[in-house]
C-alpha cells in the first residue's frame, strides 16, 4: 500500500483532517461524520508503518463507527438541533463504561505485547480502549466522550513522539487541547439546554 506522498506529508494531511474533525465535533456539527470517514484511512497507513497497531485497529473501527454515528445523529434529528442533544451518563452507565474500557485494554495488551510486538503495548492498549469507548459515547452525544479523548490523545502524543513521528505527536497534543475546549463547550451547551427547558 504505497502513497505518492512523503511520510511527513501524510502525517500533516492526516493531522489537518483530524483538526477539522475535532473542530466539527466541538461544534457538535453533523458534518464531523463524513470528515471522520476520510480521516481514519490516513491514520491507518501511518500507524501501520509506525507499528502502532492499536491506533491502526481503532481507526478501522472509526470507519464503521462514523457510519453508525452519522445514522444515529440523523435518526434523532427530529429531537431538535444537533447542538441541544448533549447528555451525561448515569452513574450506573458510567461505571459500566469504565469497566468495559478496562476489559478492552486488558484484552488488547497481551495481543499488542506478544503478537504484534507493539512499541508501547500497554499505553497503546489503554489509548485504543479509550478511543473505542469515546467513539461510542460521541455517537450517542454523551459529554463524557471528551474525557476519553483527552486520555487517548495524551497517550498517543507520547507514543508518536517516542517514535520520532513529530508531526503526529504534536498534532495529538493539539487534539488534547481541543478536547479540553470541546469538553468546556459541551458543558456550556448542556447548561444552555437546561436553562431553555431542553431534554
Amino acid at each position: 500500500m504505497d502513497f505518492p506522498f512523503s511520510q511527513a506529508s501524510l502525517e500533516l494531511l492526516a493531522a489537518v483532517f483530524g483538526l477539522i474533525y475535532v473542530f466539527l465535533e466541538i461544534r457538535a456539527s453533523i458534518w464531523l461524520w463524513p470528515v471522520g470517514i476520510i480521516t481514519p484511512l490516513l491514520f491507518i497507513y501511518i500507524s501501520y508503518t509506525g507499528g502502532v497497531y492499536g491506533n491502526m485497529a481503532v481507526n478501522i473501527y472509526y470507519l464503521l463507527a462514523c457510519i453508525y454515528g452519522w445514522i444515529q445523529w440523523f435518526k434523532h434529528r427530529e429531537e431538535g438541533p444537533v447542538e441541544t442533544q448533549v447528555r451525561r451518563l448515569s452513574r450506573k452507565t458510567l461505571m459500566a463504561v469504565l469497566g468495559i474500557t478496562i476489559v478492552i485494554a486488558g484484552a488488547l495488551y497481551p495481543i499488542f505485547e506478544y503478537v504484534t510486538f507493539n512499541s508501547s503495548p500497554l499505553l497503546d492498549a489503554i489509548a485504543t480502549s479509550a478511543s473505542v469507548v469515546g467513539m461510542w459515547l460521541l455517537a450517542h452525544k454523551y459529554l463524557e466522550n471528551w474525557y476519553a479523548w483527552i486520555l487517548s490523545n495524551l497517550l498517543y502524543t507520547y507514543i508518536f513522539l517516542s517514535l520520532s513521528y513529530t508531526i503526529m505527536g504534536l498534532f495529538f497534543l493539539v487534539y488534547t487541547v481541543m478536547a479540553i475546549i470541546g469538553l468546556s463547550r459541551w458543558k456550556k451547551m448542556m447548561r444552555s439546554q437546561a436553562s431553555s427547558g431542553g431534554v
